[in-house]
């Protein structure tokens, strides 16, 4: 069974609230001009909450009507599938580190650094933060830094040693 958290667990940043004016990351548009296949797990979460089908989502997306909607014109709170977080290997726990846009702190419980890295996740989806790691990977490859990705080689490095820890001392399969 999948554990959801919801936002005010995890923190009260401006992190924890989305609208679907709001960009999403996989497409670089609004959530609202998003097709149904691009939402994260929780913007699908209040569509279908709504009694929306994907198909009907796609056709309000391409008719430019969703934001009339009175179900898609408000402030919802973020929801975390804690299973989707707890799936993502080292490297990409580092990048959700990054992505939630929370002071790092120099350590934290495991718990902690999985709730700072549900925020990376529903700032960026997962898809982005994988899409992010293989860049950055790719970088690494090439002899290039990617601290840029990271928000600057401070944030990278504490994001690692957080996914480090929170993987290696804990033994999760998160090692990978």
């Amino acid at each position: 069974m999948t554990t959801m958290l919801t936002a005010g667990e995890l923190s009260k940043s401006d992190g924890a609230h989305f609208r679907f004016t709001d960009i999403n990351p996989i497409t670089r548009r609004a959530y609202a001009a998003s097709k149904y296949r691009d939402l994260p797990s929780w913007a699908i979460h209040v569509v279908n909450d709504a009694g929306v089908r994907p198909s009907r989502w796609n056709d309000l997306v391409s008719a430019g009507l969703v934001l009339e909607q009175p179900a898609f014109s408000g402030e919802y709170r973020l929801t975390y599938d804690r299973d989707e977080v707890e799936s993502l290997r080292y490297a990409e726990l580092a990048m959700a580190l990054a992505a939630s846009g929370a002071d790092l702190p120099r350590d934290c419980s495991r718990e902690q650094t999985f709730a700072l890295a549900a925020l990376g996740v529903a700032r960026m989806g997962v898809d982005a933060i994988r899409a992010a790691n293989k860049k950055a990977s790719a970088m690494r490859l090439a002899g290039d830094s990617a601290a840029k990705l990271y928000g600057g080689k401070r944030r990278e490095n504490r994001a690692h040693d957080l996914a480090s820890f929170a993987t290696v001392l804990y033994g999760t399969a998160v090692t990978r």
